[in-house]
């Protein structure tokens, strides 16, 4: 199977989930594990969240079947990766995912797109640590969605 080599690496926040992959249902996440998949430089880690964030959203599942199957279907979508502890024991989740991000970034391919939902991207934009950094960005929404279809035609097309 060929490999991609993607320009940036993805970091999915906890309100991106809930908001759009949620709604979006399996496709979304279907596009994310071929990403994931696909990855020359990190396969399996591509696509990836704190584990902090990952632990709370399986947490919220009701059900002992939901939550096996939350499992699942998210780890072949986005790897839950502990932070370095200097900054998994940040409480604040922007600032948290910010500072994971610029981590991620600090290898090739050396970018990290952190994927939102609209009403965090302020919170994202307006804090101290993202101001002036240029190897993270931040997409919400539509506009996360059509990075994901842009890097899942990439997939395809190789």
């Amino acid at each position: 199977m060929p490999k991609c080599a993607f320009t940036e690496r993805l970091l999915i926040d906890s309100s991106f989930y809930e908001q759009l992959i949620k709604k979006a249902g399996f496709g979304l996440l279907t596009k994310l594990m071929y990403i994931n998949a696909k990855s020359k430089d990190y396969p399996r880690e591509h696509n990836v969240m704190s584990e902090k964030c990952f632990n709370d959203i399986v947490s919220n599942e009701k059900k002992q079947i939901e939550k096996e199957q939350a499992v699942s279907l998210l780890k072949a979508s986005f790897r839950p990766i502990n932070e370095p502890a200097s900054i998994e024991a940040i409480d604040n989740e922007f600032e948290r995912n910010i500072k994971f991000a610029i981590e991620l970034a600090s290898k090739s391919p050396f970018r990290t797109i952190i994927l939102t939902s609209q009403e965090n991207l302020d919170k994202y934009a307006k804090n101290p640590h993202y101001m002036g950094v240029k190897s993270i960005v931040v997409k919400a929404n539509q506009d996360a969605i059509q990075t994901i279809e842009s890097m899942y035609k990439e997939t395809i097309l190789t």
